[in-house]
């Protein structure tokens, strides 16, 4: 059964010129299952964006080059136009708490699905991940800080792991193995590092009383 309601709501806050919204979902039980839940997830450069309208609602429209696909049918080099909620049109903005803030020339792990304007972040922010150095070197894949500007609706009898931040050859080959049903997820077989630095996202995934991967402690 492919359940699929995570997104729950987008409360509006209207202006003259804008309206904010601030979003509501319940989340994936851990990363793995958002990658099985996605249509599409790859390996992506963030190019060029521009914000749209489409059936009244407003987009920001990102081109992106693909880098490697584990789920979809994309081929490498090949460019694409991504969607997420809110952007900026005649005058007019859109902000949605929890969409993305993407740089070009950014390299992302995007978990993408299938909508009527096309490939969407199905989730903003979440479970979206960018390629980073950390101070000592080491290259990951982390989430993005605007995951924390989400409301968190809890999941009964579901231990929930937030995803964060991941050895990159370490997730990639997990998730391989993954699509492929070979393995289950695992935050250790995915290299996790446990580095949640982001407190506003703790701190709602605490009042939600969502449970944090094993070995975290609150900042």
């Amino acid at each position: 059964m492919d359940c699929r309601p995570y997104f729950l709501s987008i409360i509006l806050v209207l202006f003259s010129t804008s309206e904010m919204y601030g979003s509501t979902i319940i989340p994936p039980a851990d990363y793995g299952e958002m990658v099985r839940l996605s249509d599409v997830v790859v390996k992506a450069a963030i190019g060029d964006s521009e914000s749209i309208e489409h059936g009244g609602v407003v987009y920001t429209r990102i081109s992106i080059t693909i880098l490697h696909t584990f789920k979809g049918a994309y081929a490498v080099g090949q460019t694409v136009q991504v969607h997420h909620l809110g952007g900026f049109v005649d005058g007019f903005t859109a902000v949605v708490s929890g969409s993305p803030t993407l740089r070009r020339g950014d390299v992302m792990l995007l978990s993408l699905r299938e909508s009527g304007i096309g490939l969407s972040m199905w989730l903003l922010s979440y479970g979206q991940l960018r390629l980073e150095i950390l101070a000592d070197g080491t290259q990951v894949y982390k989430h993005l800080d605007s995951s924390g500007d989400i409301e968190y609706e809890p999941r009964e009898s579901v231990r929930v792991e937030i995803p964060g931040i991941y050895r990159i050859q370490q997730l990639e080959d997990h998730l391989m193995s993954i699509l492929a049903g070979n393995s289950y997820w695992d935050s250790w077989s995915a290299g996790s590092i446990q580095l949640l630095t982001a407190p506003s996202l703790t701190s709602k995934i605490a009042s939600n009383g969502i449970i944090l991967p094993a070995g975290c402690s609150m900042l």
